[in-house]
């Protein structure tokens, strides 16, 4: 039997009550026959032998049931405490995390007064770095925060004014890039709260992995079924890991750092009930990450 603290599965469930139950009929057929000779006596027999097998199989649920009652008990408490480790772990390292980059940060910038022999490629190297740390703290803790949103809470924006504002912010820090945008009048759709952050790293991640002088397109379009955003960049395409972490479920990947802002992407959208696609694998576009939204439906709670 199914028990190794998964408790007994329907079928298992279903085979026992199966095989207990024919066996009980014909075993108690058959002494029934042999045992009661008279005829008048036949009918009580057989109506007590019915409540017999009444009482059995509710025994035999009950049993199995209880069991498996348990085994999820127990499966829930392991879950629990799983939950309450991370949750320890996740403020450890942030706390340490963010306390020493801050120190390290402190530091370089005293270098930066101090010396005018360093080696500021060197110092240059280390702030770069603290940087990257910091920023890894920032997204785990936003990650977090949007997974244990139980259940999220789908609000209804408009993608196009949305999608306007993020490349103008994108415009402002990466301004080496060229940012072509299409959009309509309108579009409106279901996200999550905060589907800003998922815009800000898509843009952020076609602009790193595309050429010298990036050129970035973006476009929304709306249909019946769906609000999509597609954000084209002209570099070689995504790396492996990065593609794997938007294609697949994130729980069966081993994800870096560089693919934790896309983990943040995938479950942002997902969590809002959206859908991510990577395409340009096999064409000299680069890469194309569309992003499919829900239109808004007649349960919206209103605008963001």
């Amino acid at each position: 039997m199914e028990t190794g603290g998964q408790g007994f599965a329907p079928r298992t469930i279903a085979g026992v009550y199966a095989v207990g139950g024919t066996t009980w009929i014909l075993l108690s057929d058959r002494a029934v026959a042999t045992l009661v000779s008279d005829p008048s006596l036949v009918a009580i027999a057989r109506t007590v032998n019915g409540w017999a097998f009444v009482a059995f199989s509710t025994a035999v649920i009950y049993g199995l049931a209880a069991q498996d009652r348990r085994s999820l008990e127990r499966t829930a408490d392991r879950l629990d405490r799983a939950v309450q480790q991370t949750s320890i772990l996740h403020r450890i390292l942030r706390h340490n995390l963010r306390n020493t980059c801050n120190v390290i940060q402190g530091n370089v910038q005293l270098l930066r007064e101090r010396g005018d022999d360093l080696d500021d490629e060197c110092v240059d190297a280390i702030e770069a770095q603290t940087d990257a740390l910091l920023e890894i703290a920032e997204k785990t803790r936003l990650l977090r925060g949007v997974a244990s949103d139980d259940p999220p809470k789908a609000v209804t924006v408009d993608v196009a004014t949305l999608v306007d504002d993020r490349v103008d912010a994108a415009r402002d820090r990466f301004q080496e890039a060229e940012f072509r945008v299409e959009t309509p009048a309108r579009a409106p759709a279901r996200v999550h709260p905060r589907i800003d952050t998922a815009i800000d790293e898509l843009l952020e991640n076609a602009v790193v992995h595309a050429d010298d002088e990036p050129v970035i397109e973006v476009s929304v379009r709306t249909g019946t079924d769906a609000v999509e955003l597609a954000i084209t960049d002209d570099g070689p395409g995504l790396p492996r890991i990065e593609r794997a972490v938007l294609e697949a479920d994130v729980e069966r990947q081993t994800v870096h750092s560089e693919g934790l802002g896309l983990w943040l992407v995938r479950t942002i959208v997902t969590e809002g009930g959206g859908d991510v696609r990577v395409g340009g694998e096999d064409t000299s576009a680069g890469a194309v990450v569309t992003v499919a939204f829900e239109p808004p439906g007649e349960s919206s709670d209103g605008w963001l």
